[in-house]
């Protein structure tokens, strides 16, 4: 990789920080560094793989209109250490992704999937789930007001948020799966791949352990909504 294309190294560790994310003040600064002086650049950090930086609007679209060479399937989605890729291979059989969804596809199969729900996702039908996830939105918020003067949002707000959005569109019998149990256990943020709550890094076979019979459960619930819904149109009303 030329050296011309490389972020200062000071830069790629503030990227790679956990920590930098959550205050935020010295990556923005660093962005806009980027910004003006190096748009697109290269990360070369300790206990992560190579990867790109693209800082600027205008070049972030031209890279997601060019499937064919920038790909969705190859790489992990969000940005993880190597020991949390190679866990995620290794539980997968060589894919980075535990769960392949829509996001993580490329052609041909990305297109056959989106055709499959396509017309679900109409002006009409989001209209009419309006109500409803207005409703889930209002009794999250009232769960974190219970909490008092102080709560961590992701573990009990953000990640379970989403998935009783899901759980209600699709009517299914998801409320194990976002509910408690060792299913929960692995959606807490201490859990997912990488990291410990303080920071550092996880051992591989821990992550393995915990994450691996959530997965597993996942499947299992989607497969029976698949094998119950087949027969069928799927119908939001």
């Amino acid at each position: 990789m030329h050296e011309a294309a490389k972020l200062p190294e000071r830069l790629g560790r503030l990227i790679v920080s956990p920590k930098a994310y959550a205050k935020q003040k010295s990556l923005l600064a660093g962005f806009r560094w980027l910004r003006a002086n190096l748009p697109l650049g290269a990360v070369e950090t300790e206990g992560f793989d190579p990867f790109w930086v693209v800082t600027k609007h205008a070049d972030i679209l031209e890279i997601i209109r060019q499937h064919n060479l920038f790909h969705n399937g190859d790489r992990a989605h969000t940005l993880v250490p190597r020991a949390s890729d190679e866990t995620a291979r290794a539980l997968t059989g060589g894919s980075p992704h535990p769960i392949r969804t829509l996001v993580h596809m490329d052609q041909p199969d990305h297109l056959k999937y989106r055709r499959i729900t396509q017309s679900w996702f109409t002006q009409q039908r989001v209209k009419s789930l309006e109500d409803r996830i207005r409703a889930i939105a209002r009794a999250s918020v009232d769960r974190m007001a219970e909490h008092g003067s102080s709560c961590d949002f992701v573990r009990d707000v953000a990640i379970h948020y989403p998935l009783h959005v899901l759980k209600s569109a699709v009517a299914s019998p998801l409320a194990g799966y976002c509910g408690s149990g060792v299913s929960g256990e692995a959606w807490r943020p201490e859990m997912q791949p990488g990291r410990l709550s303080d920071g550092r890094h996880k051992p591989a076979p821990a992550r393995s352990r915990r994450a691996a019979p959530s997965f597993r459960l996942g499947r299992g619930s989607f497969h029976g909504i698949i094998q119950k819904r087949a027969p069928r149109k799927l119908d939001f009303d």
